[in-house]
């Protein structure tokens, strides 16, 4: 029962465990997208701010600066005026950047970076509109949002056309060199909003955490919940159950001791160990005299009533190391291991002695004639042959007019000899106490 309780144990944990291992495989990614995918949606709204800006300063600033011919106005630029605004968002958001590059930049400040290059060059090369990059990793992990500036129609050339039809204003500022030659529908730079990725991969990360504790916890808790019912209402019942069978098995179902089966198979047991290791091992029978007038005069209530008081009062006095048997009927047999012959026969007067010297309340007083062999080891004696002399001193005490014990010849003699005990050998131990029988170990 205990193994099958340690395979449930092992078949759930493992569950368990594949369980937990496949929510985690599929939960980490899901978490790390939704973190990018919030972060990819905080990056269009700054572009969309960003855009907003331009076009407002396109639309509305522009054309009343320009009026100016005296002084360059970088707040009609509607780039200058997007980089501008955004840097105030930058101050109450500081994970947050815009900028807008360029391959050919009036203002060496807008230069494109090698990577951001690449960017303009695939917008050039395709009709993408907008794309995302992630560059870094862990703590340095940042989310870039890029769209591309193209030059929309022929205002924009008055600018950056050929540069000696640009303002005098502009170029006396920024020079001849750059961000002139740019032509209607040529990508010429991109916007770009960068966002740190590492707090939203960072809270993904400790959300990814706290659910695997939460659902480890589940699982451990739904692990204990299942054990203690199956325990409960499945384990311990059938626990129970086989106790109770091996109990009918194993034990003789009148008195409680030892049925003729589980005796035979302890005794071969400790015939096996005493022949390795040349060990003391002995046996007691007995036989109930005249049980049959017993059953005739009492009935076999009454029967059954002695053979119960019988072996409470064989159990008082044998050791726990001792194994009473019920070897059918009214004959019993007790196992001592460690217990030369001397010694098992001193133990027989004492039982001989103590079921005559109470009567069973009834009934009257009851008797048994006992039989007690040593194993010979020499002989190499088997089971079989050790009862058999047992029985034989058993059968000598009989003939000697019951109520005594005989105490088997040796094996190798092969002739009976008989050896009453008419008295008890020894200090009479106290009931229930733990006996020691005298030995030669």
């Amino acid at each position: 029962m205990n193994n099958a309780k340690l395979k449930l144990n092992l078949v759930l944990g493992g569950v368990c465990l594949v369980a937990t291992v496949l929510l985690g495989a599929a939960l980490h990614p899901w978490l790390h997208r939704n973190a990018l995918d919030e972060v990819k949606e905080a990056s269009q709204r700054q572009m969309a701010t960003a855009q907003a800006v331009r076009s407002y300063t396109s639309e509305h600033i522009r054309g009343l600066l320009l009026r100016d011919q005296t002084t360059f106005h970088p707040q009609s630029v509607p780039s200058f005026a997007a980089i501008s605004t955004m840097r105030y968002l930058q101050d109450a958001y500081p994970g947050y950047r815009y900028k807008e590059v360029a391959l050919n930049p009036t203002n060496p400040a807008n230069k494109a970076s090698e990577w951001e290059a690449k960017i303009i060059a695939s917008f050039s090369n395709s009709s993408t509109q907008d794309s995302f990059h992630v560059t870094g990793r862990g703590d340095s992990m940042v989310l870039h949002y890029a769209k591309p500036i193209r030059v929309p129609n022929a205002t924009c050339l008055s600018c950056h056309g050929r540069a000696q039809d640009a303002p005098a204003t502009m170029t006396s500022k920024y020079g001849l060199s750059g961000g002139y030659g740019w032509h209607i529908g040529e990508v010429v730079g991109a916007q770009v909003v960068s966002i740190a990725a590492a707090s939203a991969v960072r809270k993904a990360n400790e959300a990814f955490a706290l659910a695997m504790m939460i659902a480890a916890g589940s699982f451990v808790l739904f692990f204990v919940l299942l054990n203690w019912m199956l325990s409960r209402t499945v384990l311990n019942p059938m626990q129970t159950s086989n106790a109770a069978l091996k109990r009918m098995a194993e034990e003789d179902a009148l008195t409680g001791v030892a049925n003729r089966r589980s005796f035979m198979a302890r005794l071969q047991h400790e015939v096996m160990s005493a022949n390795l290791v040349n060990g003391l091992l002995s046996v007691v029978v007995l036989d109930l005299d005249h049980f049959k007038k017993i059953n005739d005069q009492h009935g076999h209530a009454g029967g059954d009533l002695v053979l119960k008081e019988v072996c409470v009062r064989l159990g008082a006095k044998v050791r726990r190391s001792d194994m009473i048997g019920r070897l059918g009927g009214e004959e019993f047999a007790i196992l001592l291991p460690c217990t030369d012959q001397s010694g098992a026969a001193r133990l027989a007067e004492h039982l001989r002695s103590a079921l005559a010297a109470e009567p069973v309340e009834g009934i009257g007083t009851v008797t048994g004639s006992f039989g007690v062999a040593q194993l010979d080891i020499e002989a190499g004696e088997t089971v079989e042959a050790l009862l058999a002399r047992a029985d034989a001193a058993l059968y000598d005490a009989k003939a000697s007019g019951r109520n005594c014990v005989a105490v088997a010849c040796d094996a190798t003699l092969c002739v009976g000899r008989k050896s009453s005990y008419p008295q008890f050998l020894g200090t009479k131990p106290r009931r229930g106490a733990e006996t020691s029988w005298p030995t030669t170990v």
